[in-house]
């Protein structure tokens, strides 16, 4: 069985930065392979945007 360990890249739609999550490759046959995302650092990104919602009106609207 051969395995490896390698990164995948997402840039973030609000601020525009690179966000890197490790992959982990596995070949268990000749015919099978499987590959796990670890996207918990996108999510801790993505979480560390706060939305900021307001009930005012924007000047453009009064």
């Amino acid at each position: 069985m051969a395995s490896g360990e390698t990164t995948g890249t997402v840039m973030c739609p609000v601020c525009e930065q690179p966000v890197t999550y490790p992959v982990r490759l596995c070949h268990r046959t000749r015919t099978e392979a499987a590959v796990a995302f670890d996207l918990a650092p996108v999510r801790e990104h993505i979480a560390s945007h706060e939305a900021r919602f307001t009930t005012e009106l924007p000047p453009t609207a009064r």
